[in-house]
């Protein structure tokens, strides 16, 4: 037997994991995902913003990245198994959340000087969590706000998802790289190949997204809601579908104009169902497919009961009346239920019951398959 032979059985057998793979298949994926780093800096410009630091922070994740992916080659990787599959979703994970805060650290925002602040920024960006250490998100530049929210677009279907549906190498083990990052039991394929079901998710993703700029747009257009902007359209949108809840103002929604609350409260709701069953509802249009599935009936109705509830709780208290109350009860409902955090009034002094009722739904959660965080 060779020495390199011995040495790579050696390898192999030190935790029953191949770490040149490993390493070399995550610096892959961080090599492709620098590349997001050139649509902030291109708002940058436009905005006459400093472009610098997201071109650093590309630049230093795509080095980074290729000389990973460079020394996976070297090692002569195999293919990726259920442990390398884990490996690799975990530290893609966390090496997106630092490459994420990089233009944080780089930029003159005080808010996220500190190294702790801005890795704190770019985890709760791509995991879609949302809380964040901002307090003013106002005053930071249009391409740093951008920048949040596209990290939770980004990290809403998943980076490995993505990378399924864009990289060939990926094909190898790309199931167990799937199963590693996507919540749920298991996997509903919706082709015979991983490859050509991770790339429909990311297009049906990608078309409600822009289905959801187009209806925001239409109404900033039409002169419905004054607060709203193209950019609080495409920043609000992107943030709305990953169920991700970074927003462009201090207050979150509670400026913009009903429809606005409205049109996003809709797709927050529609957001949390299984995207593979909104895969075969809308593209293979089976209208059945929602009424025959028991989790989504499940959802929807816990949705409804929880709606009504704190719709009846906080007109009973006289805080709000008619469309408005409806309006309140059903968009913080279903905020709060499908994680997403955003918010259109102070929620927090509502009624004991309506409050123990919507954080018990958060608990629950919304649909496997779908952006949701949830126990």
């Amino acid at each position: 037997m060779s020495p390199y032979r011995a040495a790579r059985i050696g390898e192999r057998a030190w935790l029953g994991i191949d770490l040149a793979g490993a390493l070399g298949l995550t610096g892959t994926l961080l090599a492709y995902l620098s590349l997001s780093s050139l649509i902030p800096a291109a708002v940058a410009i436009g905005y006459g913003e400093p472009f610098w630091p997201f071109l650093a922070a590309g630049a230093i994740a795509g080095g980074g990245g290729l000389s990973l992916a460079r020394l996976g080659r070297r090692r002569a990787a195999g293919p990726i198994g259920f442990r390398e599959g884990y490996l690799v979703v975990s530290l893609t994970w966390l090496l997106a959340a630092l490459y994420a805060g990089l233009p944080y650290l780089f930029s003159d925002e005080a808010q996220l000087s500190r190294p702790v602040d801005a890795f704190f920024e770019g985890m709760s960006g791509f995991s879609t969590t949302g809380a964040t250490v901002v307090t003013d998100v106002e005053s930071l530049d249009r391409s740093i706000l951008l920048w949040r929210q596209l990290s939770q677009w980004l990290g809403g279907m998943g980076i490995i998802v993505l990378a399924l549906a864009v990289l060939p190498r990926l094909r190898i083990g790309g199931r167990q790289m799937f199963e590693s990052e996507l919540p749920g039991p298991e996997v509903d394929q919706l082709a015979e190949r991983i490859r050509d079901t991770a790339r429909r998710l990311w297009l049906l993703y990608i078309g409600l997204t822009l289905v959801l700029i187009g209806a925001l747009l239409v109404v900033w257009l039409a002169g419905l809601d004054d607060a709203l902007s193209p950019f609080e359209a495409i920043g609000n949108a992107l943030s709305t579908m990953p169920l991700g809840g970074f927003a462009t103002e201090n207050r979150s929604l509670e400026e913009f104009a009903p429809v606005t609350q409205w049109i996003i409260a809709a797709f927050m709701a529609l957001a949390g169902l299984n995207f593979a069953l909104l895969y075969r509802t809308l593209v293979r249009r089976d209208a059945r497919a929602l009424a025959r599935d028991e989790e989504a009936r499940l959802y929807g109705l816990l949705l409804l009961l929880g709606s009504i509830l704190v719709f009846a709780e906080i007109v009973d208290d006289k805080l709000f009346s008619g469309e408005e109350a409806i309006r309140q009860a059903f968009f913080q409902t279903t905020s709060l239920m499908t994680g997403t955090g955003f918010a259109i009034t102070d929620y927090v002094e509502w009624p004991t019951l309506a409050l123990m009722a919507m954080i018990g739904l958060m608990f629950v959660g919304a649909s496997a398959g779908s952006p949701t965080g949830s126990v």
